[in-house]
């Protein structure tokens, strides 16, 4: 009988920790996960890492940054290209792929603290601007 009670009480802490991951680990991690926008979108992906993230990934290895978040950022500017009603030229002479790469990397090690989408958001800007100079 004395097995018997043992083997409840264990039964009793599997099924509390069975419930505990089932329900309770999901919402924390939902909580934990995306980053909300400052216009209320739930941003995903490499934009809602830091800024420090970036500059360490690098410093790390600089092909990574570019095929992970510099991709990310090039998406997110056709995004926002898409919804204007001016096209800009995402890669003019004066910001060619390296240079916007640099300018991202430049960003980030002055604003650490922010949000990556801040950096895309700044050459973004900075392309209108090219494209204006260049009379496009």
């Amino acid at each position: 009988m004395g097995t018997f009670r043992a083997d409840n009480a264990r039964i009793r802490r599997f099924g509390l920790a069975l419930v505990w991951a089932l329900m309770v680990a999901p919402v924390l991690t939902i909580l934990a996960c995306p980053a909300v926008a400052e216009d209320g979108a739930t941003l995903i992906g490499e934009g809602a890492q830091s800024c420090a993230d970036f500059v360490e990934r690098y410093d790390e290895d600089p092909d990574y940054a570019d095929e992970t978040f510099m991709a990310w950022a090039r998406g997110y500017m056709v995004g926002i290209n898409t919804r204007n009603d001016r096209f800009y030229d995402l890669a003019p002479e004066a910001l060619r792929a390296t240079r916007q790469r640099d300018h991202a990397y430049r960003y980030c090690r002055h604003h650490p603290r922010t949000d990556f989408i801040e950096a895309a958001r700044d050459l973004y800007r900075n392309i209108v601007a090219e494209n204006a100079a260049q009379g496009n």
